[in-house]
């Protein structure tokens, strides 16, 4: 066999080896990465005492704002879930919040819906903010547990979300949350969220 086609062969049996190490390396790297920075679905359950929402009167219309301010007697229990935006894709991200005003916070069950209830709502699905229709928000919140920095809770709560800038029949979706929360306690929030505000006279 002439010496030249045998280092020839060698090269590329090289080539070929070296093209595997480097997709191998090149997979192990991108699966690192995404899962050290994502993106993953998250959620958060915080509760704030002596409070309530209140719509911010001067935020821009398409930008619905609230403020969680202090108000006695009341508690605001804050649901919040989503997905960040991709990194290494184009998948888009989402975020749900729910904030309900409560009685207390103490031992019991409380009925949302009726006179009196108070709830600020914020819902990007990637493309559109959704607000609250119609159909408000209905369910209740059922307290288990007060303890220091705690609050554990049951809840089952349905919103009647709604989208103006989709056709009439993708216009409407519920929005569900449920489960038991464990919520922790911390001081309201200084600044104003994003979120529209809904009240039941």
């Amino acid at each position: 066999m002439p010496r030249d086609t045998h280092v020839t062969r060698n090269r590329r049996r090289i080539v070929v080896y070296v093209l595997i190490v480097t997709v191998a390396v090149s997979g192990c790297t991108y699966g690192i990465i995404y899962a050290l920075y994502g993106p993953w679905e998250y959620s958060t359950a915080e509760c704030h005492l002596d409070a309530g929402v209140v719509a911010r009167a001067d935020a821009p219309e398409f930008v619905p704002l609230f403020d969680v301010v202090e108000r006695g007697d009341t508690a605001v229990l804050v649901l919040a879930r989503g997905k960040p935006h991709g990194i290494l894709d184009s998948s888009h991200g989402w975020r749900q919040v729910i904030a309900i005003e409560i009685p207390g916070p103490s031992a019991g069950r409380t009925e949302i819906g009726g006179p009196g209830t108070r709830a600020a709502f914020y819902y990007f699905d990637g493309r559109h903010t959704w607000e609250v229709g119609d159909g408000g928000v209905r369910g209740w919140v059922a307290v288990k547990e007060v303890r220091g920095e705690r609050v554990v809770a049951d809840y089952d709560l349905t919103v009647d979300a709604v989208c103006a800038d989709l056709p009439p029949e993708h216009r409407h979706r519920e929005v569900e949350f449920r489960g038991r929360g464990r919520f922790a306690v911390k001081p309201r929030p200084s600044d104003a969220q994003p979120g529209v505000v809904w009240a039941r006279p």
